[in-house]
């Protein structure tokens, strides 16, 4: 699926999400006329039916029986669409949510990186400021492997300032 969603707010700010589920309302109100339109046909079909206006086999009723099947079908495709439109919804807000977390993720790997690099360029030692989570998808093994290219990448960023150290002396 692809999203349009503000990734920089939660799914129940994002204006895509909202329009999401403002088409649910607007669903669940056209299947709500749909049944209600169907319950007032019914109604009158009794009511012709008791004042002996629609007697079974005669055309009035096959008229009322087709009647009633066309307003069947619409409050079916009614309901069908107010489903369609809860499933879409919660399709997006799923992606907005994992999308978002990834966002946020990548943003603060990205913070940690930056403020050990910055301890470095300024020779002081590295601290990580707050917990680096992993999110709900990784495991502790991703977690070490980030952990353990991070060490390396530092590692590595470390012995360049000491050998351009070395060669400025």
């Amino acid at each position: 699926m692809t999203t349009t969603c503000d990734l920089n707010v939660d799914w129940n700010k994002c204006s895509n999400c909202v329009r999401f589920k403002e088409r649910i309302k607007d669903a669940e109100e056209a299947s709500r006329a749909a049944s209600a339109n169907l319950d007032r046909a019914y109604a009158e079909y009794r009511e012709d039916v008791a004042a002996g206006r629609a007697c079974i086999a005669t055309p009035r009723q096959r008229a009322w029986s087709s009647y009633l099947d066309d307003l069947e079908m619409e409050q079916s495709l009614a309901f069908s669409h107010w489903r369609e439109a809860i499933d879409t919804w919660a399709a997006s807000i799923n992606e907005h949510h994992r999308l978002h977390e990834d966002r946020q993720q990548e943003t603060e790997e990205d913070d940690v990186l930056r403020d050990a690099v910055r301890a470095i360029e300024h020779g002081g030692t590295i601290q990580i400021r707050g917990e680096w989570d992993f999110g709900y998808r990784h495991g502790r093994r991703a977690a070490l492997r980030e952990l353990r290219e991070l060490r390396e990448l530092l590692d590595d960023m470390i012995a360049s300032i000491d050998d351009d150290t070395e060669e400025g002396v």
